[in-house]
């Protein structure tokens, strides 16, 4: 899995942009199943 340091900073970058935090968690998750 990703690191915490990844989630944080995906996070953090959902403030900056259109994504949801559902669509950028599933973002990382996805790739990883």
């Amino acid at each position: 899995m990703t690191s915490s340091n990844e989630l944080v900073s995906v996070l953090l970058s959902t403030y900056n942009s259109e994504e949801t935090i559902e669509e950028s968690l599933f973002s990382i998750i996805k790739p990883n199943l």
